[in-house]
């Protein structure tokens, strides 16, 4: 009997305790991320960098990027969803806090500069047609700068 009730015990704190836990949304901290910038300013730090490898590799600004689409990149990189070896080398370092951090501190940087206003206009001709083709607005939201979801990048 005595061996039943433990079972019973251990059953119900598990099952209270474990989806707590796994369902905690891990908050990031900007200046806990401003300590830990030093593997992504090589590439992203630098204003107007376009290419670290011109001839393969586009470098984005994530500067005012959204933490939640930081943090879903990397993920993703983590776990080879997305492919670019260093970002692959540098991902596979981050503990989830670490990419929660790193998602803050960038966020907050388009908070305090503004580097281009966003477009006031739809482009012409052939980048017309592709953006209405592909609907990009219905994701990336008005003057593709408000995503519908924190997953989605800003484009403009």
């Amino acid at each position: 009997m005595n061996k039943l009730l433990s079972l019973i015990f251990v059953l119900f704190v598990t099952s209270v305790t474990v989806p707590t836990a796994m369902g905690q949304e891990i908050k990031g901290d900007a200046k806990a991320g401003e300590n830990k910038v030093a593997m992504c300013v090589g590439c992203h730090g630098i204003k107007g960098y376009q290419a670290s490898f011109p001839e393969v590799y586009k470098v984005p600004m994530i500067a005012g990027q959204g933490a939640g689409y930081i943090v879903s990149a990397l993920n993703a990189y983590q776990k080879g969803e997305r492919r670019h070896p260093t970002m692959r080398g540098v991902a596979t370092s981050l503990t989830e806090q670490d990419m929660a951090d790193l998602g803050a501190y960038y966020e907050a940087l388009g908070k305090r500069e503004v580097v281009a206003d966003p477009p006031k206009a739809m482009p012409t001709g052939r980048a017309a047609e592709l953006v209405t083709k592909g609907a990009c607005v219905s994701c990336h939201g008005a003057n593709f700068s408000a995503p519908i979801a924190p997953t989605y990048p800003k484009i403009a």
